[in-house]
């Protein structure tokens, strides 16, 4: 964790970089569900970035681990202003209510972002985008101790689904 903070300040405090080619980054909408994740992106040319994400959250009642490689085309040049996007997730999910659903999804989407600069070396990216998903899945009944019961469903289905709804916090270097 040190070392995350001191990385922080050391690229808050860093001057002007020319051929910036990396950049970490996470998303602040998934921290306000409480998921911890990370990315990060590489420039692959002058306006084409490679990216990946990955997505934790531990609570009982929405636990998934989800995984989001993406290929980015910058409209101007790499990190600046518009893109377009196209990528895949892999997620294992177990949700938990009256009844538990668990099981794994792997899909393609396609998106539009914008990423604004901060300073030199901050970017805010908001981006969001379409997606068709497969989803498998085990549909249990939960009994009143939380314990589960029995399998009611054994679902595989076909999803229209947000592949990437995102306002992401990213450094570069």
């Amino acid at each position: 964790m040190r070392i995350v903070i001191i990385m922080l300040v050391f690229f808050a405090i860093s001057k002007n970089a020319f051929a910036q080619k990396y950049g970490a980054q996470s998303n602040l909408l998934a921290f306000s569900t409480l998921s911890i994740n990370a990315g990060g992106e590489m420039s692959i040319s002058d306006k084409w970035t490679v990216s990946g994400n990955i997505y934790y959250n531990p609570l009982r009642v929405a636990q998934f681990v989800a995984f989001q490689p993406a290929v980015n085309y910058y409209f101007l040049t790499s990190f600046y202003k518009w893109f377009v996007f196209c990528g895949t997730t892999h997620s294992y999910f177990n949700f938990a209510s009256d009844r538990t659903y668990n099981g794994w999804m792997n899909g393609v989407g396609v998106g539009v972002g914008y990423s604004i600069p901060i300073k030199t070396n901050m970017n805010l990216i908001v981006s969001t985008g379409l997606g068709v998903y497969n989803a498998n899945y085990k549909d249990f009944q939960t009994n009143i101790d939380h314990t589960v019961d029995e399998i009611i469903y054994h679902r595989n289905e076909w999803l229209l689904l947000p592949s990437k709804c995102e306002i992401t916090f990213q450094i570069l270097f």
